[in-house]
């Protein structure tokens, strides 16, 4: 798993954010992007939408699948590297997908027009 460097835990103490590199695979990227575009296939955009496009999933009891992503990846422990020793990190309530729908796509979920 990555650890957090003092460095980046002092940038996150002042800037409310850090980047940290290698924090998931690339196989763990695409399967982000799996459970995601599934979610997006269940709950579609209007055929006209262009913009930003939300969607907050609730996580019931036993799981969701990003629940299950975010559980399998660790990200919660690496958030946890960021934290007061004091804090603990809890498995989130529902979560917020964010994308932007193009104009010119030809499809759903972000296939866009080459012509």
């Amino acid at each position: 798993m990555t650890t957090v460097t003092d460095e980046m835990r002092t940038t996150f103490r002042q800037q409310g954010f850090v980047m940290v590199p290698d924090a998931l695979s690339g196989e763990q990227i695409a399967t982000g992007r799996r459970v995601v575009t599934a979610m997006l296939e269940c709950q579609p955009y209007a055929d006209d939408h262009v913009g930003p496009y939300f969607l907050w999933p609730h996580f019931p009891s036993p799981g969701h699948p990003l629940l299950d992503f975010y559980r399998e990846t660790g990200i919660g422990e690496l958030a946890g590297q960021l934290l007061r020793a004091d804090l603990a990190v809890q498995d989130p309530d529902f979560a917020q997908v964010a994308t932007t729908i193009r104009s010119g796509r030809i499809g759903r979920v972000g296939r866009t027009s080459t012509a």
